[in-house]
């Protein structure tokens, strides 16, 4: 059996379909991933996970040199790398609950590079409200604003 091909013409990013379908096999962390005992749903699935790795892998590449930081260019870097991989091993039938796990975490993992390229280092972020740093914190030490 040949590997699937990334689509010739390229289709637009859909953010929130890709969240919706990480999720539907990811499931609710409070109450872990749904059973996915059917065969033919595990295919369908994996092939929407893998189609929308196809979709974002070229945009993430080419914002990676763009990325703020080393330790966020050295993540992106390992995320495409992984994907690749993953891409790269021929699709033999449904995928086992573990091979679509992967496949939905990254799928979050390069939904989210994608989103946020410009993801700040160092725990230092702007202020939503006025763009001045904010430095993460929690609880009673929670970052205010300037």
């Amino acid at each position: 059996m040949t590997p699937l091909r990334p689509p010739a013409a390229p289709a637009r990013v859909d953010p929130a379909r890709i969240r919706r379908t990480y999720e539907a096999v990811l499931g609710d962390p409070r109450i872990g991933p749904p059973r996915l005992a059917d065969e033919e749903q595990r295919a369908h699935f994996a092939g929407l996970l893998r189609g929308h790795m196809w979709l974002l892998l070229p945009p993430v590449e080419r914002q990676v040199p763009s990325m703020a930081g080393p330790f966020n260019r050295s993540a992106a870097r390992h995320v495409i790398t992984r994907a690749r991989g993953v891409l790269a091993v021929p699709v033999l039938g449904a995928s086992s609950a573990g091979d679509l796990f992967d496949l939905a975490t990254l799928s979050r993992a390069l939904l989210t590079l994608y989103e946020h390229p410009d993801n700040h280092e160092g725990g230092v972020v702007p202020c939503r409200r006025n763009g001045s740093p904010v430095t993460a914190g929690s609880g009673a030490s929670a970052p205010k604003c300037r």
